[in-house]
């Protein structure tokens, strides 16, 4: 019997050619657009969700009082101030490092160094392919790469141990790095110690004035983070000396929607732009199943002759009902497959 209803299925259906081809090209660029924006609202919604202790870590910032402006641009010192919590379990500061690459005597302008603290690497997962972090950390004049850069860099030569020059000084390729995710706020190419930065600004170390880095913590799992925010300023305020400013802690898996810091040094989103394109996403397949129901019902208003004979000859209703059914299976699965070629 279900062999008998995929075959009249498949005459039924190209029987009127013009209508089959309507309605699986409607149905497929429907599904295919469809599926396209569900990816992309889904890789927009798990931005830095990868990471393995992602709810526990978080960019500090600072909110001034008398403007209530939070800036997650932050001092150098306000890191060491924030070890001294024991709710903190690491502290990683970033510092974002402009400047002129040099490979064997050719020059690239480098717009996508950072200098790091040991503790980044605690905080935020990365896949090394080869060398090691430690003896990155162990030395200030090292470098790591991603896969990416290194490619461009090196091509298909072993960069490890290799020797390049950043601005005026040395360095040592240490270790090569997977590529951050796609759905990854932290899209940097090089990392060097924040050691070898410091090496050139020591005066940054003990200076509250010279909002500079941005500083990522790790509390430890169950942490109230309103209580621990609290404690947290009124601890950098004793230290610091200065009642000007609260601290804000930002989520690391709200980072990449926060549209209101302007910071540039990470990957930004939209919440609007993710609930517009999910809206459209469903009105056009919506529209498209709309569009096939209304073929079908004037389709079947041309078979009545058809199903007419069906009940004389003794075809029930539950029958007539599986033949339509497999009918609009039959188009879908094509759509389906279709779709999966359009994409």
């Amino acid at each position: 019997m279900l062999k008998t209803y995929f075959k009249t299925a498949w005459r039924n259906k190209f029987r009127n050619k013009t209508t089959t081809l309507i309605n699986l090209l409607g149905l497929s660029v429907a599904l295919a657009v469809f599926v396209f924006i569900a990816l992309w609202v889904q890789n927009e919604l798990s931005f830095d969700h990868y990471h393995q202790n992602a709810k526990d870590i978080f960019l500090v910032q600072q909110e001034y009082i008398k403007t209530s402006s939070a800036s997650p641009i932050t001092p150098l010192p306000l890191g060491d101030a924030l070890r001294k919590d024991r709710d903190v379990e690491y502290v990683a500061r970033m510092g974002r490092w402009l400047g002129t690459l040099n490979v064997d005597g050719n020059l690239f302008d480098e717009k996508s160094r950072i200098a790091v603290d040991p503790d980044w690497f605690k905080i935020f997962n990365y896949t090394v392919l080869s060398g090691d972090i430690c003896s990155f950390n162990d030395n200030p004049f090292s470098v790591i790469f991603t896969e990416s850069k290194a490619k461009q860099l090196f091509g298909n030569k072993d960069p490890m141990g290799r020797v390049i020059k950043l601005d005026t000084t040395l360095y040592q390729v240490r270790a090569i790095v997977k590529d951050n995710p796609i759905n990854s706020s932290l899209q940097f190419d090089m990392l060097v110690p924040m050691a070898a930065r410091l090496a050139y600004r020591k005066g940054d170390i003990n200076n509250w004035a010279n909002a500079s880095y941005r500083t990522f913590i790790r509390v430890r799992p169950h942490t109230d983070i309103a209580s621990f925010a609290k404690n947290a300023t009124d601890l950098t305020n004793a230290i610091s000396g200065k009642n000007g400013f609260s601290l804000v802690l930002q989520p690391l898996e709200e980072l990449h929607f926060d549209t209101n810091s302007g910071d540039p040094a990470f990957r930004r989103g939209s919440h609007m732009a993710v609930f517009v394109f999910s809206t459209l996403a469903v009105l056009l397949l919506l529209s498209a199943s709309i569009n096939y129901v209304n073929f079908t019902i004037t389709e079947a208003n041309v078979r009545t002759k058809e199903i007419s004979i069906r009940k004389i000859v003794g075809g029930n209703s539950t029958q007539l009902f599986w033949q339509f059914l497999t009918e609009s299976f039959v188009l879908c699965g094509i759509a389906l497959i279709l779709s999966l070629f359009i994409m």
